[in-house]
């Protein structure tokens, strides 16, 4: 798992390092100061989760995180508690106050490790998602997943023979699913491209049952241009 440091704070930086040393799989692959010095980083190399104070100088965590396109998982360290409804509104991973002991550090990567390890290896054959389902795991197989429908807490996966629960948020699941396979078409929706039937200026009509999802208007023109609808 490859992470970056950002906080304005020496010792807090050295502090991060060290404890991320300890674990087993985590490189440090780079330390910063503050944002603007990560930015370039973090848009030429890959990233999987990024550690980051929230009150700096030149840029705060928030805003940095807003400014990335595609941002990887990001854990806030902060001494500030007046930011954490904000932060999960950015759908943080996590956020840990500051003073931490070493074992609230590892909770944190070790809840990176499980929304990392739902996504398919780059090149691989594994076609598959992993839900996690009481004391057992349930293997889907992406080409037989219809569509999923977010519904606030948790969302459905509509499947070839079922429907299913399961704990996630439309945000996680962007980055969990193989995008080749998988668009988001409204808030609520993400829907298998192969399962696509026919599509209207609105609506997209799915194979099973004719179903129909709603267009969103966010999401509109990046569909069509998938789609290479003009």
């Amino acid at each position: 798992m490859k992470c970056i440091i950002i906080d304005d704070e020496p010792h807090a930086r050295e502090t991060l390092e060290d404890y991320l040393s300890k674990i087993e799989d985590v490189e440090v692959a780079g330390v910063f100061k503050d944002p603007v010095a990560a930015m370039e980083y973090v848009q030429h190399n890959t990233t999987d989760l990024i550690f980051t104070d929230i009150t700096m100088p030149e840029m705060s965590g928030i805003s940095f995180l807003r400014s990335l396109e595609s941002p990887p998982l990001v854990v806030f360290i902060t001494a500030h508690p007046d930011y954490a409804v904000e932060g999960f509104e950015l759908d943080a991973l996590d956020y840990i106050m500051k003073p931490y002991p070493f074992p609230r550090l590892l909770k944190a990567v070790n809840k990176a490790r499980e929304v990392l390890d739902q996504q398919p290896a780059r090149g691989s054959a594994n076609q598959y998602m992993k839900i996690k389902d009481r004391n057992k795991t349930l293997l889907l197989k992406y080409s037989d997943i219809h569509y999923f429908e977010g519904m606030k807490d948790y969302v459905r996966i509509i499947n070839n023979d079922k429907t299913i629960i399961a704990m996630y948020t439309m945000k996680e699941l962007e980055k969990i699913l193989p995008s080749s396979t998988f668009i988001r078409v409204q808030k609520s929706f993400i829907i298998n491209i192969d399962m696509i039937k026919s599509v209207d200026k609105i609506k997209v009509f799915l194979k099973q049952d004719n179903r129909e999802i709603p267009i969103g208007l966010q999401y509109k023109d990046a569909f069509f241009k998938r789609l290479e609808i003009i």
